[in-house]
């Protein structure tokens, strides 16, 4: 008796489960409709109004019925997603990314050609030579045994030492974890905090990598664009409506990849006072803060403790240790030990003499400093080059980037990056790999500066 009723249920679990997918199908030809008539209007496919008023619909209905809030709207944003996919789309544009244009002017190099090389963010300097020696003698010592997943305790000891000396924050070795450079940072900090329907507000124009990871641990960017009529500065208003039931983190990058803009205490503390509101993560990565041409102090999210935030930093900027592949992120004490276990799981430490190399980078503080002015030095020279061109940009207060707008009609930055390393032996970034800035390219100035100002020169002769 108990088995058959046991069936019964299961059988109505069942019928229940194929009604809602077949509900779904006719929500999908609902939103095909509605994908038709918006396209007839010129509308676009998103409609941020539209979706609150739909999330709130379905929070209260969830409340009404008993079932869970979060569950209604990680389903909300399952279906928000499906229901923008299947909604006829203008062609999507053929977009390059700077990994894309690196690997053409690598080809040509080994056919000999030499190529001016500004596509990839990668310093030309070398690690700090007592770092090279510290990680030579420590392989020789045969310190290359696994490490607790956060790191030793001495260099996440050390971290801790730096951004209190260097910010004035005082954190604890136990908040800091050592990772694979600060592009695996990034997925912590997302795979930490948040869940499978989540949303993520994004600053555009942003670093590749933020958008994919994302969605590749379940969320959906939500994105925030920026403009360089109004000096790359994102509108608190804006980032208000940006933000829905479902947002649970805003990724800052400042200064910033690809635009280097520096935020002002007044913008980075409204942001902060936005996401303690609403009860947001601020995932800040601050991998360029070494390099700040402004000479006033870095805005950091360490500064503000009563917010919850990752700090996301790395080694390869301030000290040209980009192949040693060695990071750090800062968080609360829950969080870091969420990463830790992560971390733990998919790679166990990064290699122990690394982590010993690391300490001794931390004492490098002149190193660092000169690393920043000869960066401030380029930006100078390469902004002084771009001005006679038919470009608009915005001079750089930090990071290693010029991100300039092509002001000649009908040119795209993929098809120009192309072309320009085809007839001038110089790689550039397309600016479609950073957002909605398909006529704009960024110039890496991990090149000596020499070098750079002939690549611009060239850039001039390609555009006239």
């Amino acid at each position: 008796m108990k088995e058959s009723e046991l069936e019964k249920l299961r059988n109505d679990v069942l019928e229940t489960t194929k009604e809602i997918l077949r509900l779904v199908a006719k929500r999908q030809t609902l939103c095909t409709e509605i994908g038709k008539l918006k396209q007839m209007k010129g509308l676009s496919v998103e409609d941020p109004s539209v979706e609150r008023t739909l999330r709130e619909a379905m929070v209260k209905e969830a409340m009404s019925l008993g079932v869970e809030k979060d569950f209604a709207q990680r389903l909300t944003t399952l279906l928000i997603e499906e229901c923008t996919k299947v909604q006829p789309k203008p062609p999507e544009r053929k977009v390059l990314t700077h990994r894309d244009i690196a690997r053409m002017a690598e080809a040509l190099e080994k056919q000999g050609v030499k190529v001016i090389r500004m596509d990839v963010g990668e310093p030309d300097f070398r690690a700090p030579s007592v770092v090279v020696e510290r990680a030579y003698q420590e392989m020789k010592a045969g310190r290359s045994r696994y490490t607790e997943p956060k790191g030793k305790q001495e260099l996440r000891q050390a971290i801790a030492d730096y951004v209190k000396m260097k910010f004035g924050a005082d954190i604890k070795a136990d908040q800091a974890i050592a990772t694979v450079g600060g592009a695996f940072g990034v997925y912590l900090a997302l795979a930490s905090t948040i869940s499978p329907g989540d949303e993520v507000v994004v600053i555009d124009p942003s670093w590749p990598i933020y958008k994919p990871c994302v969605k590749y641990v379940g969320g959906r960017p939500i994105v925030l664009e920026t403009q360089l009529g109004d000096g790359w500065e994102p509108n608190l208003d804006e980032l208000n409506e940006k933000i829905s039931a479902a947002t649970k983190a805003v990724i800052l990058n400042y200064p910033c990849n690809p635009t280097g803009k520096a935020l002002g205490r007044k913008t980075f503390k409204g942001i902060v006072e936005i996401a303690q509101d609403r009860k947001l993560t601020l995932i800040s990565d601050e991998v360029y803060a070494d390099y700040n041409f402004t000479g006033s102090e870095h805005n950091t999210v360490l500064n503000y403790p009563d917010v919850s935030h990752v700090l996301i930093s790395s080694f390869s900027k301030s000290w040209g240790m980009t192949g040693f592949r060695v990071g750090f992120v800062i968080s609360d004490l829950d969080r870091t030990n969420r990463m830790a276990a992560i971390q733990s799981m998919l790679i166990t430490c990064i290699p122990e003499f690394i982590q010993y190399a690391s300490i001794e980078a931390l004492k490098c503080l002149e190193e660092a400093k000169r690393n920043s002015e000869v960066m401030r030095e380029r930006a100078e020279a390469v902004c002084k080059a771009l001005e006679p061109l038919p470009v608009s940009f915005y001079k750089p207060d930090g990071a290693m980037y010029v991100f300039p707008r092509i002001d000649v009609e009908g040119i795209d930055g993929s098809e120009f990056a192309v072309k320009l390393l085809e007839k001038k032996n110089v790689s550039v970034a397309p600016g479609g790999a950073f957002g909605n800035y398909f006529n704009y390219f960024r110039i890496s100035l991990g090149q000596p500066k020499d070098s750079l100002v002939e690549g611009v020169k060239r850039i001039g002769e390609f555009l006239s």
